[in-house]
């Protein structure tokens, strides 16, 4: 969905707050997320919280 929005890590990060490297290791899975930065992502992507866990289902 970031890609789609045409941002790279380094930007979504910087938009989030968040260090770059730490948002990578989200998108890899790499770390836990918080809903904090779930609800973060959401608003950032203007895509409904539920959606996006929607999607994560469907991979």
């Amino acid at each position: 969905m970031r890609e789609e929005a045409g941002l790279s890590q380094e930007e979504f990060a910087y938009k989030l707050g968040i260090n770059r490297t730490y948002y990578g290791n989200l998108e890899r899975g790499e770390n836990s997320i918080s809903i904090d930065i779930q609800q973060k992502i959401s608003r950032k992507l203007n895509i409904p919280l539920s959606e996006i866990f929607r999607q994560v289902e469907e991979l």
